[in-house]
């Protein structure tokens, strides 16, 4: 178990989108052994407080929702002041390190890993791959991903939603499905910008995952945090 908190930090600190302020370090531990569970994690200090966090998420990937008995975390509080995440991270991973044993989650490989967000990628620009496991060699089939978002304004007090727009064409650009991922019924205070960071797909090829970077302003400055989206690949 400890092991695997070493490589977990490790690939945080090589694969992970870190910056200055009040921006936190997203750990991707994976599907489970059964492709039904997404799991990730975050943590970080609060900017200007320096009081450091540390959560664990657990998704239902058919239900695009977290799973309540599957989530853990440390809040900032007066206790967390001064202590680095990644010692949270540790500690929240090892008081629920049965639940964890339990889901075997394991990190996409690199023929999963379908996109990468490079740092001139606009956060609204449509992203485009292939759909390996649907296409043959006469008929490539592409993936058209396009996130969708929507602002009442961008301040502390706005709010903000978006969805995902899912495409599957053929050559010809037919589409052959059409799914949106998101829930764009729910309305968020103070987001100012969603970002999609990375896309996965399942070892068995059924569901993709979105990781979805989110900045929002607060009276305290900005913030930057992640979330997962799902979606059954139809």
């Amino acid at each position: 178990m400890a092991k695997r908190i070493i490589t977990a930090i490790l690939c945080i600190c090589i694969c992970t989108f870190l910056t200055a302020g009040d921006a936190a370090a997203f750990v991707d531990l994976g599907f489970s052994k059964d492709n039904r569970v997404y799991m990730f994690a975050q943590h970080g200090s609060a900017d200007k407080t320096w009081r450091g966090f540390a959560e664990i998420y657990s998704v239902d990937i058919a239900q695009n929702d977290y799973i309540d008995s599957g989530c853990f975390k440390i809040p900032a509080s007066a206790q967390t002041e001064g202590v680095n995440g990644v010692v949270l991270y540790e500690r929240l991973f090892e008081k629920n390190a049965a639940y964890i044993k339990k889901q075997a989650p394991v990190p996409a490989d690199l023929a999963h890993t379908l996109y990468i967000k490079n740092k001139d990628k606009a956060a609204v620009e449509e992203i485009v791959f292939t759909d390996f496991e649907g296409s043959t060699k006469d008929n490539p089939v592409l993936f058209y991903i396009k996130l969708v978002p929507w602002f009442s304004g961008k301040t502390a007090s706005s709010k903000s939603s978006f969805f995902i727009s899912v495409e599957r064409r053929d050559k010809t650009g037919k589409v052959l499905s059409k799914q949106a991922a998101g829930t764009p019924d729910i309305k968020r205070t103070g987001v100012i910008e969603y970002t999609i960071e990375k896309i996965m797909r399942s070892s068995d090829g059924k569901s993709l995952v979105f990781i979805v970077e989110k900045k929002t302003q607060t009276d305290a400055g900005m913030s930057v945090r992640y979330m997962v989206e799902t979606l059954i690949v139809k």
